[in-house]
């Protein structure tokens, strides 16, 4: 499931919470999230990649940002979202039903702030438990998406709300297995096995 706008909407029907989101490409709107948020971070609606292999991070606009560039804004839809002000993010890897999370210890300033991807060779990740009522509803989430493998992203924010972000079918795992001993490899093995066998 690669839509974000389907994942987003099977997450609420499963429980778990978003940031307030408006997909749009109607800069007015975009502009009236600013009456009830002071932070809105934007995020492209597909994984689009540029031919030098870069891609739109998440990024925080401003009120100005959008009045001024409105022909950029109505160019194509967009994701805009309250921007959670968080204490901390989790990395979830999901092979079948096997949870593999990770504590990410969010740089407090710069653009990692807002987008640890801008961070991910530093030393930021660490070994962490999942609270189970969560991880339940990301199992839920991975078998209504019919998916096998999923790097899910959530938010825990300052009062420990957990808010779920997207998840990746096809996210990359190997610098979580290397740095934290995360034996992702070997499940995504055993789960091609039982495929095969099946």
């Amino acid at each position: 499931m690669a839509s974000k706008v389907r994942q987003l909407d099977l997450a609420v029907s499963i429980g778990l919470m978003i940031p307030e989101t408006v997909i749009t490409n109607n800069p007015k709107l975009v502009l009236e999230m600013f009456s009830t948020h002071e932070r809105i971070i934007y995020k492209a609606l597909n994984g689009f990649v540029f031919p030098d292999q870069t891609g739109i991070l998440t990024t925080e606009i401003t009120r100005e940002h959008v009045g001024h560039r409105s022909p950029a804004v109505e160019r194509a839809p967009g994701i805009y979202q309250e921007l959670i002000e968080k204490d901390y993010e989790l990395r979830v890897t999901v092979v079948g039903d096997k949870i593999f999370p990770a504590l990410v210890r969010t740089p407090k300033t710069g653009d990692a702030s807002v987008d640890w991807r801008h961070a991910h060779f530093e030393d930021i990740f660490e070994s962490c438990t999942l609270d189970q009522q969560i991880g339940n509803k990301l199992l839920h989430f991975h078998r209504e998406a019919g998916l096998k493998f999923g790097a899910y992203d959530l938010i825990v924010d300052r009062k420990g709300q957990i808010f779920f972000l997207e998840c990746n079918p096809a996210g990359q795992f190997l610098w979580l297995e290397n740095s934290l001993g995360l034996p992702i490899t070997d499940a995504i093995a055993c789960q091609l096995c039982d495929l095969a066998s099946s």
